[in-house]
Protein backbone atom coordinates (compact mmCIF):
# COMPACT_ATOMS: atom_id res chain seq x y z
CA UNK A 1 0.00 0.00 0.00
CA UNK A 2 1.07 3.32 -0.67
CA UNK A 3 0.12 6.70 1.16
CA UNK A 4 0.59 10.20 -0.52
CA UNK A 5 0.83 13.04 1.40
CA UNK A 6 2.39 15.73 -0.54
CA UNK A 7 1.55 19.31 -2.71
CA UNK A 8 4.60 18.45 -4.83
CA UNK A 9 3.81 14.78 -6.31
CA UNK A 10 4.03 14.12 -9.83
CA UNK A 11 0.66 12.43 -9.92
CA UNK A 12 1.76 10.39 -12.87
CA UNK A 13 3.90 8.32 -10.46
CA UNK A 14 1.24 8.01 -8.21
CA UNK A 15 -1.06 6.93 -11.35
CA UNK A 16 1.55 4.62 -12.49
CA UNK A 17 1.93 2.65 -9.08
CA UNK A 18 -1.77 2.23 -9.00
CA UNK A 19 -1.78 0.82 -12.45
CA UNK A 20 0.73 -1.82 -11.54
CA UNK A 21 -1.57 -3.05 -8.82
CA UNK A 22 -0.31 -0.91 -5.74
CA UNK A 23 -3.14 0.55 -3.25
CA UNK A 24 -3.23 3.75 -2.60
CA UNK A 25 -4.47 6.49 -0.01
CA UNK A 26 -3.47 10.54 -0.91
CA UNK A 27 -4.40 12.65 1.93
CA UNK A 28 -5.51 15.71 0.11
CA UNK A 29 -6.64 19.40 1.52
CA UNK A 30 -10.12 19.57 -0.26
CA UNK A 31 -8.17 19.57 -4.16
CA UNK A 32 -6.81 16.16 -5.01
CA UNK A 33 -3.98 18.15 -7.08
CA UNK A 34 -4.52 15.49 -9.70
CA UNK A 35 -3.59 12.70 -7.80
CA UNK A 36 -5.45 9.32 -8.87
CA UNK A 37 -6.12 7.02 -5.62
CA UNK A 38 -8.02 4.41 -4.22
CA UNK A 39 -9.11 6.42 -1.35
CA UNK A 40 -8.74 10.14 -0.71
CA UNK A 41 -8.80 11.29 2.83
CA UNK A 42 -9.33 14.78 4.25
CA UNK A 43 -9.22 14.88 7.71
CA UNK A 44 -10.29 19.28 7.86
CA UNK A 45 -13.84 19.58 9.85
CA UNK A 46 -16.45 19.85 7.93
CA UNK A 47 -14.57 18.93 4.55
CA UNK A 48 -17.25 17.90 1.64
CA UNK A 49 -16.29 16.04 -1.51
CA UNK A 50 -13.35 18.19 -3.21
CA UNK A 51 -12.83 19.47 -6.54
CA UNK A 52 -10.66 16.89 -7.87
CA UNK A 53 -9.98 18.27 -11.14
CA UNK A 54 -10.62 21.75 -13.29
CA UNK A 55 -14.19 23.26 -13.18
CA UNK A 56 -15.34 19.55 -11.72
CA UNK A 57 -17.07 20.63 -8.70
CA UNK A 58 -18.34 17.05 -6.54
CA UNK A 59 -21.65 17.20 -4.77
CA UNK A 60 -21.48 18.11 -1.00
CA UNK A 61 -21.21 15.33 1.77
CA UNK A 62 -22.05 15.51 5.32
CA UNK A 63 -18.93 15.20 7.40
CA UNK A 64 -17.14 15.26 11.34
CA UNK A 65 -20.32 14.65 13.08
CA UNK A 66 -21.94 12.12 10.74
CA UNK A 67 -19.19 10.40 9.31
CA UNK A 68 -20.03 9.30 5.72
CA UNK A 69 -19.74 5.36 6.56
CA UNK A 70 -17.11 5.00 9.00
CA UNK A 71 -14.89 3.04 6.75
CA UNK A 72 -17.38 2.78 3.68
CA UNK A 73 -16.37 5.93 1.99
CA UNK A 74 -18.15 8.00 -0.86
CA UNK A 75 -18.31 7.12 -3.63
CA UNK A 76 -16.40 9.47 -6.29
CA UNK A 77 -18.29 9.74 -9.29
CA UNK A 78 -15.11 9.08 -11.42
CA UNK A 79 -14.92 13.26 -12.51
CA UNK A 80 -11.60 13.79 -15.34
CA UNK A 81 -8.40 15.10 -13.67
CA UNK A 82 -6.01 14.13 -16.44
CA UNK A 83 -7.37 10.54 -15.76
CA UNK A 84 -10.44 8.77 -14.43
CA UNK A 85 -10.82 9.61 -10.27
CA UNK A 86 -11.85 6.24 -9.02
CA UNK A 87 -12.18 5.75 -5.38
CA UNK A 88 -14.00 6.33 -2.09
CA UNK A 89 -13.22 9.82 0.04
CA UNK A 90 -13.18 10.04 3.78
CA UNK A 91 -14.25 13.17 4.83
CA UNK A 92 -14.08 15.35 8.14
CA UNK A 93 -12.25 15.40 11.52
CA UNK A 94 -13.66 12.35 12.58
CA UNK A 95 -10.60 10.71 10.14
CA UNK A 96 -7.94 13.00 12.15
CA UNK A 97 -4.56 11.33 12.41
CA UNK A 98 -3.21 11.89 15.80
CA UNK A 99 0.01 10.84 17.23
CA UNK A 100 -0.06 8.59 20.08
CA UNK A 101 1.27 11.16 22.55
CA UNK A 102 -1.92 13.21 21.84
CA UNK A 103 -4.62 10.46 22.37
CA UNK A 104 -2.99 9.25 25.14
CA UNK A 105 -2.78 12.52 26.97
CA UNK A 106 -6.83 13.36 25.14
CA UNK A 107 -8.48 14.00 29.18
CA UNK A 108 -11.79 11.94 29.64
CA UNK A 109 -13.88 14.64 29.49
CA UNK A 110 -13.54 18.32 28.44
CA UNK A 111 -11.82 20.87 30.30
CA UNK A 112 -14.03 22.75 32.77
CA UNK A 113 -14.31 26.24 33.23
CA UNK A 114 -11.27 27.43 35.76
CA UNK A 115 -10.91 31.04 37.33
CA UNK A 116 -7.95 32.23 37.35
CA UNK A 117 -5.91 35.71 37.96
CA UNK A 118 -2.99 34.88 35.25
CA UNK A 119 -3.64 32.26 33.02
CA UNK A 120 -0.75 30.14 31.54
CA UNK A 121 -0.66 30.34 27.80
CA UNK A 122 0.97 28.43 25.01
CA UNK A 123 2.06 30.00 21.21
CA UNK A 124 3.22 27.25 19.03
CA UNK A 125 3.32 27.56 15.20
CA UNK A 126 4.97 24.32 13.68
CA UNK A 127 8.32 23.05 14.39
CA UNK A 128 10.57 25.85 13.06
CA UNK A 129 8.12 28.37 12.46
CA UNK A 130 9.04 29.11 9.16
CA UNK A 131 6.69 32.27 8.43
CA UNK A 132 7.51 33.47 11.76
CA UNK A 133 4.30 34.31 13.39
CA UNK A 134 5.56 33.71 16.93
CA UNK A 135 6.97 37.07 17.43
CA UNK A 136 4.34 38.53 16.03
CA UNK A 137 1.39 36.85 18.71
CA UNK A 138 4.04 37.63 21.29
CA UNK A 139 3.65 41.13 20.62
CA UNK A 140 -0.31 41.06 20.32
CA UNK A 141 -0.57 38.84 23.68
CA UNK A 142 1.47 41.19 25.46
CA UNK A 143 -0.73 44.29 24.24
CA UNK A 144 -3.52 42.89 25.73
CA UNK A 145 -2.37 43.89 28.84
CA UNK A 146 -3.71 41.08 30.48
CA UNK A 147 -1.94 39.12 33.51
CA UNK A 148 -0.63 36.43 32.01
CA UNK A 149 1.98 33.10 32.18
CA UNK A 150 3.21 33.23 28.42
CA UNK A 151 5.44 29.96 26.64
CA UNK A 152 6.34 30.51 23.53
CA UNK A 153 7.84 27.76 21.50
CA UNK A 154 10.62 29.17 18.98
CA UNK A 155 11.98 26.95 16.42
CA UNK A 156 15.16 29.12 15.34
CA UNK A 157 17.54 31.46 17.26
CA UNK A 158 15.91 34.26 15.01
CA UNK A 159 12.65 33.20 16.39
CA UNK A 160 13.93 33.68 19.72
CA UNK A 161 15.80 36.46 19.45
CA UNK A 162 12.88 38.54 17.97
CA UNK A 163 10.82 37.02 21.45
CA UNK A 164 13.15 38.21 23.62
CA UNK A 165 12.62 41.46 22.46
CA UNK A 166 9.10 41.88 23.54
CA UNK A 167 8.44 43.65 26.90
CA UNK A 168 6.13 42.31 28.59
CA UNK A 169 3.55 44.17 30.59
CA UNK A 170 2.49 44.17 33.96
CA UNK A 171 1.93 40.87 35.37
CA UNK A 172 3.25 39.08 32.71
CA UNK A 173 6.12 36.84 32.05
CA UNK A 174 7.39 35.90 28.67
CA UNK A 175 9.29 32.59 28.42
CA UNK A 176 10.52 31.13 25.27
CA UNK A 177 11.45 27.51 24.78
CA UNK A 178 12.76 25.56 22.40
CA UNK A 179 10.86 22.98 20.38
CA UNK A 180 9.97 19.68 22.97
CA UNK A 181 8.28 16.52 22.84
CA UNK A 182 6.21 17.30 25.95
CA UNK A 183 4.07 19.58 23.49
CA UNK A 184 0.75 17.69 24.56
CA UNK A 185 1.05 18.17 28.36
CA UNK A 186 2.08 21.44 27.57
CA UNK A 187 -1.33 22.27 25.94
CA UNK A 188 -3.41 20.47 28.61
CA UNK A 189 -2.01 22.29 31.05
CA UNK A 190 -1.75 25.55 29.19
CA UNK A 191 -5.41 27.79 29.74
CA UNK A 192 -5.42 29.00 26.23
CA UNK A 193 -3.03 28.20 23.38
CA UNK A 194 -2.37 30.36 20.67
CA UNK A 195 -1.14 28.15 17.23
CA UNK A 196 -1.43 28.35 13.78
CA UNK A 197 -4.72 26.64 11.64
CA UNK A 198 -2.90 23.56 10.03
CA UNK A 199 -2.92 19.98 11.29
CA UNK A 200 -2.07 20.99 14.92
CA UNK A 201 -5.76 21.96 15.42
CA UNK A 202 -6.98 18.32 15.22
CA UNK A 203 -4.58 17.86 18.20
CA UNK A 204 -5.72 20.91 20.27
CA UNK A 205 -9.41 19.74 19.44
CA UNK A 206 -8.44 16.22 20.73
CA UNK A 207 -7.25 17.72 23.82
CA UNK A 208 -9.49 19.97 24.60
CA UNK A 209 -7.73 22.88 24.77
CA UNK A 210 -9.12 26.39 24.52
CA UNK A 211 -7.30 28.02 21.45
CA UNK A 212 -7.16 31.04 18.91
CA UNK A 213 -5.98 30.69 15.65
CA UNK A 214 -3.95 32.33 13.38
CA UNK A 215 -4.01 31.61 9.21
CA UNK A 216 -0.33 31.50 8.53
CA UNK A 217 -0.70 30.04 4.99
CA UNK A 218 -3.60 30.33 2.46
CA UNK A 219 -4.25 27.01 2.31
CA UNK A 220 -5.37 26.81 5.97
CA UNK A 221 -7.70 29.58 4.68
CA UNK A 222 -10.69 27.28 4.46
CA UNK A 223 -10.21 25.06 7.38
CA UNK A 224 -9.21 28.28 9.68
CA UNK A 225 -12.49 29.73 8.74
CA UNK A 226 -15.22 26.39 9.14
CA UNK A 227 -13.43 26.08 12.79
CA UNK A 228 -13.72 29.54 13.68
CA UNK A 229 -17.54 29.55 12.08
CA UNK A 230 -18.89 26.55 14.58
CA UNK A 231 -17.08 27.93 17.49
CA UNK A 232 -14.14 25.07 18.30
CA UNK A 233 -11.67 28.10 18.15
CA UNK A 234 -11.59 31.69 18.34
CA UNK A 235 -9.68 33.57 15.43
CA UNK A 236 -7.21 35.87 15.30
CA UNK A 237 -7.18 36.31 11.31
CA UNK A 238 -4.40 35.82 8.75
CA UNK A 239 -0.62 36.04 9.70
CA UNK A 240 -0.23 39.06 6.66
CA UNK A 241 -3.00 41.17 7.97
CA UNK A 242 -1.44 41.17 11.26
CA UNK A 243 1.79 41.97 9.92
CA UNK A 244 0.70 44.12 7.33
CA UNK A 245 1.94 48.22 8.19
CA UNK A 246 -0.15 51.41 8.53
CA UNK A 247 -3.69 51.59 9.44
CA UNK A 248 -4.86 48.42 8.75
CA UNK A 249 -2.49 46.25 10.29
CA UNK A 250 -2.57 48.26 13.74
CA UNK A 251 -6.76 47.60 13.14
CA UNK A 252 -5.91 43.95 12.52
CA UNK A 253 -3.53 43.59 15.51
CA UNK A 254 -5.97 45.53 17.62
CA UNK A 255 -8.82 42.95 17.11
CA UNK A 256 -6.37 40.65 17.77
CA UNK A 257 -5.78 41.62 20.72
CA UNK A 258 -8.92 41.99 21.80
CA UNK A 259 -10.51 38.61 21.26
CA UNK A 260 -7.15 37.47 23.11
CA UNK A 261 -8.45 39.83 25.94
CA UNK A 262 -11.69 38.43 25.88
CA UNK A 263 -10.62 35.17 26.36
CA UNK A 264 -8.21 35.52 29.26
CA UNK A 265 -10.74 37.54 31.52
CA UNK A 266 -13.28 35.00 30.68
CA UNK A 267 -13.13 31.08 31.64
CA UNK A 268 -16.64 30.35 30.56
CA UNK A 269 -15.75 31.48 27.40
CA UNK A 270 -12.26 29.19 27.20
CA UNK A 271 -14.59 26.70 28.67
CA UNK A 272 -17.03 26.56 25.70
CA UNK A 273 -14.23 26.53 23.20
CA UNK A 274 -12.69 23.51 24.48
CA UNK A 275 -16.12 21.59 25.19
CA UNK A 276 -16.79 21.97 21.65
CA UNK A 277 -13.55 21.29 20.15
CA UNK A 278 -13.12 18.20 22.62
CA UNK A 279 -16.46 16.66 21.42
CA UNK A 280 -15.48 17.05 17.51
CA UNK A 281 -11.98 15.27 17.59
CA UNK A 282 -12.38 11.85 19.73
CA UNK A 283 -8.79 10.54 18.87
CA UNK A 284 -10.52 7.42 16.52
CA UNK A 285 -9.51 8.46 13.65
CA UNK A 286 -6.46 6.55 12.70
CA UNK A 287 -8.89 3.32 13.27
CA UNK A 288 -11.25 4.52 11.19
CA UNK A 289 -9.42 5.46 7.98
CA UNK A 290 -7.08 1.66 8.69
CA UNK A 291 -11.04 0.17 8.58
CA UNK A 292 -11.60 1.94 6.02
CA UNK A 293 -8.76 0.55 3.91
CA UNK A 294 -9.01 -3.20 5.29
CA UNK A 295 -12.45 -2.76 3.94
CA UNK A 296 -11.38 -1.31 0.36
CA UNK A 297 -8.97 -4.04 0.16
CA UNK A 298 -10.82 -6.67 0.81
CA UNK A 299 -13.51 -5.68 -1.25
CA UNK A 300 -11.04 -5.42 -4.80
CA UNK A 301 -9.93 -8.91 -3.93
CA UNK A 302 -13.20 -10.29 -3.50
CA UNK A 303 -14.10 -12.21 -6.48
CA UNK A 304 -17.48 -10.18 -7.95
Amino acid sequence: MLVLDSYELDPAGAGALRAAGVYTLAIIDGDSRGQVADLYLDQNFGAALPRLGPGAELPGLRSGAALPGLGSGAELPGLRSGAELPGRLLAGSGYALLRDTVISARPPVAPPAAAVSRPRVLAFFGGTDAVGAAPVLTRVLAATGHPMDLTVIVGRPEIEAEVDDVTPGRGQTIRPVPPTTSLPALITEADLVVSAAGTSTWELCCLGAPSALVCVVDNQRESYTRVVRHGLAAGLGELPELTAAGVAGRAARATAARTLHGLLSSPQRRATLAARAWSTVDGQGRARVVDAVFDAVRAATVPG
